[in-house]
């Protein structure tokens, strides 16, 4: 009885150590990656891990900051609507798996202001043959680039741009 025993529980510790090895032994499906939009977006961080290690979600920021209501998370996937200036920052994904097996990843959310027009084009009137000069700007303006067209036609990507008729 004593072998009997002492072979059944060497089966179950190494049916034990198997459970937790295995379960230690899984990766993220997908990653939380950095993700940028502009002010009044809606951004997606999305986490996941293998559903055979029964996984339980969580996520926080980097800063300590509390959500606000515009923030809500789904199993792994955290929405924050209306983006602001102040979301921006690090979230992490915290997963809980079986065997108390938790690990962690993190992404940045970087929130841009969308380009605003400061100067927009007129309609201008020229006698044929002579120069019209139209004239545009944008803010912010670091990377901002500019794309003329005429009649839906793109005439230029870039900048200055000169057109015959």
């Amino acid at each position: 009885r004593l072998q009997t025993w002492a072979r059944t529980m060497a089966h179950s510790i190494f049916l034990l150590a198997s459970f937790v090895c295995s379960a230690a032994s899984w990766d993220f499906i997908r990653r939380p990656q950095n993700t940028t939009v502009n002010v009044g977006a809606i951004a997606t961080i999305e986490c996941e891990a293998p559903q055979s290690v029964h996984p339980i979600y969580q996520f926080r920021r980097g800063n300590g900051k509390t959500f606000s209501n515009r923030i809500a998370a789904s199993n792994g996937d955290l929405s924050v609507t209306d983006v602001q200036l102040d979301d921006e920052g690090w979230y992490e994904c915290i997963v809980s798996a079986d065997g108390g097996v938790v690990k962690t990843a993190s992404a940045y959310l970087t929130v841009t202001l969308p380009p605003k027009f400061v100067l927009t084009p007129h309609n201008t009137t020229v006698s044929i043959g002579r120069l019209a000069t139209l004239y545009c700007s944008a803010m912010p303006s670091d990377g901002a680039t500019y794309e003329w067209l005429k009649e839906g036609q793109v005439l230029s990507s870039g900048g200055d741009t000169a057109v015959d008729s």
